[in-house]
């Protein structure tokens, strides 16, 4: 709001439900703050700015030109201004490099959001006439996020606990979510440190599942504090390919340590909790 002038009017709407995308935050913010001052700009006397995000499907007639297609699920954020609007001699160079209507303006700001929106597998879209003010569309996948929801036929569990060791919150909520829809019961921590907390208050649970390269209290670390406090359960660590065999050289002899590769597949992850569940089960 502190970027943009007195005499325009902000106004932000966005889904009634918590959504998650996978993406850079910074470029995101880079791109969303530049089409909204381009929005005031074109609001000398003032106006009406308005970004407003909804969930959105797009079909095979959204798609033009050169665009890779990916129907689906998309998170749509538009960003409209009651000003001046563009000729279509404008629009059509908009996008050239140098190209602009500003006396201080570079002309690649724009380019910079469509590079940011493609490189997160999105679409940029322009909808202008003059005087009657300009609408930018973005579209980022919800396609990453629904794939991990979408597991296939996994043995639901029994209530068993799990224990998610996880820094990054996004992750931790998409982890939960699959888990907890195959009924799993689960604890969360957000490093090594809280999971042992949780453990000394909970008791031990079920399985641990863990990410293998947190940074504040490390997979490690937290490992040995586990064999510390008699945890003998499945231990399932996700990590890079990369990274596994320097972290199974620094590993305490827990009995039941398995790895699950980075980016996780829901499927997958499933799959080996019920079968480490399984084998660790009495009388298997």
């Amino acid at each position: 709001r502190s970027s943009v002038g007195r005499n325009v009017e902000l106004h932000v709407s966005s889904p009634e439900a918590s959504v998650e995308i996978e993406g850079n935050h910074t470029e995101l913010q880079q791109c969303l703050l530049n089409l909204c001052l381009n929005g005031a700009q074109a609001m000398p006397d003032g106006g009406e700015l308005r970004m407003d995000a909804e969930l959105f499907s797009l079909d095979e007639d959204f798609f033009e030109g050169d665009d890779v297609r990916a129907p689906g699920r998309y998170l749509r954020i538009q960003i409209r201004d009651t000003g001046m609007g563009m000729s279509e001699d404008v629009r059509s160079r908009l996008f050239q490099p140098f190209f602009t209507t500003k006396e201080k303006g570079t002309g690649l700001g724009l380019l910079s959001c469509r590079r940011i929106l493609a490189n997160h597998q999105g679409y940029l879209r322009l909808a202008s006439e003059p005087g009657k003010g300009t609408t930018f569309s973005l579209y980022l996948p919800m396609r990453l996020n629904e794939e991990l929801l979408g597991a296939g036929d996994i043995p639901h569990g029994r209530g068993e606990r799990v224990l998610i060791v996880m820094e990054r919150e996004s992750k931790m909520v998409l982890l939960r979510d699959i888990i907890e829809s195959h009924r799993y019961t689960i604890s969360a921590a957000e490093n090594g440190a809280v999971a042992v907390q949780s453990l000394d208050a909970d008791g031990l649970p079920d399985v641990v599942l863990m990410d293998g390269q947190m940074n504040l209290t490390t997979g490690v670390l937290t490992a040995s504090k586990l064999l510390e406090m008699d945890y003998r359960g499945p231990l399932i660590l996700i990590a890079a390919p990369a990274s596994r065999e320097e972290i199974e050289h620094d590993l305490p002899p827990l009995p039941n340590i398995r790895f699950i590769d980075k980016p996780v597949n829901s499927d997958e992850l499933l799959a080996v909790l019920a079968d480490e569940l399984k084998r660790s089960a009495p009388n298997c």
